[in-house]
């Protein structure tokens, strides 16, 4: 009787229907398997653009324009930054002087330096003129480059030079948010230098405490 029963629990597990949940489950289980790698690439994309956000909306945008400098009018790069004007302008200048362009002398409104030398732009020599406004977090950069006179680059008359200055602004931004990293981490050492000294100073307090009070004892004793 045993024996029948027995027998007849494995013929179960053969059956259509047993066979149909099995194939059903290994299906979900391989369609599962299948979706996490999917998943993951999502995950990983959401937590860059997460990540990336904050840099995103701060980069710059750079435009072709028209700028006045002095009585004459002259097609410039300009580039939209939101970081503070005495920060854009210093990286600016920092990115300039790292490009070997240096001593600009400022007149009316914009600094200048003519006949310098960019290879990275130009072949020949260039007039710079470029100037910073802004207020708050929001910024501009107004760059002009010249090849003597008038002629100045665009991307319609001189598409490789204008492609140059275009790459060169778009390095502002990254070189602002450094600047800005350097001087936070700064502030931080600073901070705890002046948390150590203070340290310093009331463990001196509390020496000279206790050497008073031993003092004082020695004094009870003696009487």
């Amino acid at each position: 009787m045993s024996k029948n029963l027995f027998q007849d629990n494995v013929n179960v597990s053969h059956t259509p229907f047993c066979r149909f949940s099995g194939l059903v489950m290994e299906r979900q289980f391989y369609l599962f398997s299948h979706q996490i790698p999917a998943m993951k690439k999502i995950c990983c994309s959401l937590l860059f653009v997460i990540v990336m956000m904050p840099s995103i909306l701060r980069a710059q945008k750079i435009s072709e324009e028209t700028v006045k400098m002095g009585k004459q009018s002259a097609a410039c790069f300009v580039a939209a930054i939101k970081h503070e004007k005495d920060d854009v302008q210093a990286a600016l200048i920092a990115e300039l002087e790292k490009a070997g362009l240096k001593k600009a002398k400022k007149k009316k409104k914009f600094y200048r330096m003519m006949g310098v030398e960019w290879p990275s732009v130009s072949s020949g020599k260039l007039d710079l003129y470029y100037k910073v406004s802004g207020k708050r977090h929001k910024s501009k950069i107004y760059f002009v480059a010249s090849k003597g006179y008038d002629n100045y680059i665009t991307n319609a008359n001189d598409a490789g030079a204008a492609s140059a200055i275009n790459a060169f602004l778009s390095g502002i931004n990254a070189a602002v948010e450094h600047n800005i990293e350097i001087k936070n981490k700064e502030a931080e050492v600073q901070q705890m230098n002046e948390k150590l000294e203070k340290e310093k100073q009331d463990m001196k307090k509390a020496e000279e405490n206790k050497r008073k009070k031993e003092k004082e004892l020695e004094e009870m004793k003696k009487k």
